[in-house]
């Protein structure tokens, strides 16, 4: 059932985090719509990467953390997430990997179609057979955003999706990524250490 725009699918309230005696941050509270774009920025090393695996329930099985307060998510809410890193599988090809997550959900057929799709709008149809070491870092950065973007997720985490392209390609990822989410409603919670990315992707942001 398709989600009312104005409907929370992630509710945070009062939530804390401590590593090892190090506390990374505190009473940390949000609210996200359905179709709402959500920054966070702060220094490094103050839990933003952190957040975003707390929301991902990347850190359950972690007893180094301690964690407190609440996080509240729609019922059966679908997340993707760009990690810093491309996180790629390097036995298979670009396509095989937009498709992994895919294959999981839907038909083969039906999922090689979606990634296809997906690595036009990042203008990597060509490179769909390659191998991930035969990219570039910027390549395989958009194939990380093309394999999240694909997933037909209600909520997509990202975690400096950009910091490893120079200014012009940054700017150029900016603009494929706007112009997907003209098309598509989907929230966002958006890190970066750039005012300029999230002045231009977000319509509003939280100091960590």
């Amino acid at each position: 059932m398709k989600m009312e725009q104005n409907e929370f699918i992630l509710q945070i309230k009062d939530l804390s985090v401590s590593q090892e005696e190090k506390k990374l941050f505190s009473d940390f509270s949000l609210e996200l719509k359905s179709n709402q774009i959500i920054g966070i920025k702060g220094p490094s090393g103050k839990g933003k990467t952190t957040l975003l695996n707390c929301i991902a329930d990347v850190l359950l099985k972690d007893n180094t953390f301690v964690i407190t307060g609440s996080i509240q998510k729609k019922s059966n809410i679908k997340i993707s997430y760009v990690f810093q890193e491309h996180r790629l599988i390097p036995f298979i090809s670009v396509l095989k990997n937009v498709m992994l997550p895919l294959e999981k959900i839907m038909p083969k057929d039906e999922a090689e179609q979606i990634a296809i799709n997906y690595l036009k709008e990042f203008e990597l149809l060509y490179k769909k057979d390659n191998f991930p070491n035969e990219l570039s870092g910027g390549e395989k950065q958009r194939v990380s955003l093309a394999r999240a973007f694909a997933y037909p997720s209600d909520l997509l985490l990202m975690d400096e999706p950009f910091q490893s392209q120079d200014l012009e390609k940054k700017q150029k990822l900016i603009l494929m990524t706007k112009n997907i989410l003209q098309k598509e409603s989907r929230a966002i919670i958006f890190v970066s250490h750039s005012e300029d990315e999230l002045e231009q992707l977000c319509e509003k942001t939280f100091l960590l």
